[in-house]
């Protein structure tokens, strides 16, 4: 039986990744292994759920990529193997309410007509390079955005994630990417999505090669 989301492997990319990238913030060491030796993925409740939700959000976007009523069946049923690929217990219910509240959340403001789904990004970036990326959801605006699962709703500013995607999407296209963003479902006592949004600048490009300089507050205003 064919997948119903399809994901490439990942385990013997050596070109400079998002994840990488955002790993070195967080652990130089890591973020070697990331690009030299990539260590097994045990996955847990946590990045199951997120993976799960991500690949029923990737199935309607398909749905409404052709203008078609989206099967929720069918979009639970990506979830499900996702599921059962990691061996790990999920609460199906609790994806299906995310599932339902991204089609009254989020869907209704964007055109997802020739939306672009998990686009295989690669190049040679001065500074950076050769880089790899799937950016979760391409619109035919230009518009990246990433689908992510949390405890709380994310901090509202610019990442080095987002500013990685900004350049390896217009460097692959050859276009300007004019805004970047996260949809997140926040799983908190009241589980909802939260939409964030950034223009792509200048600034935010030079920060993600060259990180926050002496001086330097932030990104966010």
């Amino acid at each position: 039986m064919t997948a119903l989301v399809q994901r490439d492997d990942l385990s013997q990319r050596t070109a400079l990744s998002k994840s990488a990238l955002v790993g070195f913030d967080i652990c130089s060491t890591k973020a070697w292994h990331d690009i030299h030796h990539r260590l097994p993925l045990i996955p847990d409740e946590k990045i199951t759920f997120g993976s799960a939700t991500d690949a029923a959000v990737e199935a309607a976007i398909k749905y409404l990529r052709a203008e078609q009523p989206v099967d929720e069946a069918v979009c639970l049923a990506a979830a499900e193997e996702v599921i059962a690929r990691d061996g790990v217990a999920v609460d199906i219910d609790e994806i299906d309410r995310a599932l339902t509240g991204f089609m009254v959340q989020v869907a209704p403001g964007y055109d997802f007509r020739y939306a672009r789904t998990q686009e295989h990004i690669t190049g040679d970036l001065p500074d950076l390079g050769p880089v790899d990326g799937h950016p979760d959801v391409w619109l035919s605006d230009g518009r990246i955005f990433d689908v992510k699962t949390a405890k709380r709703e994310k901090a509202d500013e610019p990442t080095v994630e987002l500013g990685f995607y900004a350049l390896i999407g217009q460097d692959y296209s050859g276009a300007p990417v004019p805004a970047v963003g996260y949809w997140v479902w926040a799983r908190t006592s009241r589980p909802h999505w939260q939409v964030l949004e950034f223009p792509v600048t200048d600034e935010l490009l030079r920060w993600t090669v060259e990180g926050p300089q002496p001086g330097w507050g932030g990104l966010a205003g």
